[in-house]
């Protein structure tokens, strides 16, 4: 019988991190904004996952709808709850916090969690391509082109490809 592998070093910090960070926030306390991101990167949003379970959802659920706190930790809380998604209630938690939220990176957040459920009813679907739609997008293309890392170089680009490819001649621009 071979003996169990050894962690790697990398792995057994890790694992401490996320447990730790974990633990603050059940425990109602903060993540300093440097290790928060830090925790929404692979690898370490995995460890995050594997630190969660079903009796979580209610607290990340305070947390992503708490206008109170920082955006990045409540979409940390909704990276985290998209983990939960077969979980009683996070279902109808997400499409209540896409109907109340007026918030564009909440929404911008909720619409991954949502768009991965395939019996959400065709309202649902109408009102977020109405959300984002070309007469809103100077107001969700910085949340978008900031979540995947980009600059204002990059956003005027994004914009230009929008207008070329996906904006309708009968759309104002």
């Amino acid at each position: 019988m071979e003996p169990p592998a050894k962690a790697s070093r990398e792995e057994v910090v890790y694992r401490y991190a996320a447990g730790k960070a974990i633990q603050e926030l059940r425990n109602g306390g903060e993540i300093g904004s440097a290790l928060l991101e830090h925790l929404v990167t692979f690898p370490l949003i995995r460890y995050c996952h594997a630190e969660i379970g079903g009796e979580d959802s209610r607290w990340l659920q305070e947390i992503a709808s708490s206008q109170e706190r920082e955006m990045p930790l409540r979409r940390f809380a909704l990276i985290l709850l998209r983990h939960l998604r077969d979980h009683p209630g996070v279902k109808e938690f997400l499409c209540g916090l896409w109907k109340t939220s007026g918030e564009h990176e909440i929404k911008l957040e909720v619409v991954w969690s949502l768009l991965g459920y395939s019996d959400l009813p065709e309202e649902l679907y109408d009102d977020i391509a109405r959300s984002f739609s070309s007469s809103d997008r100077d107001q969700w293309l910085p949340s978008l082109v900031a979540k995947l890392g980009g600059d204002e170089r990059e956003k005027v680009q994004v914009r230009n490809l929008l207008n070329r490819y996906f904006i309708s001649e009968q759309e104002p621009g």
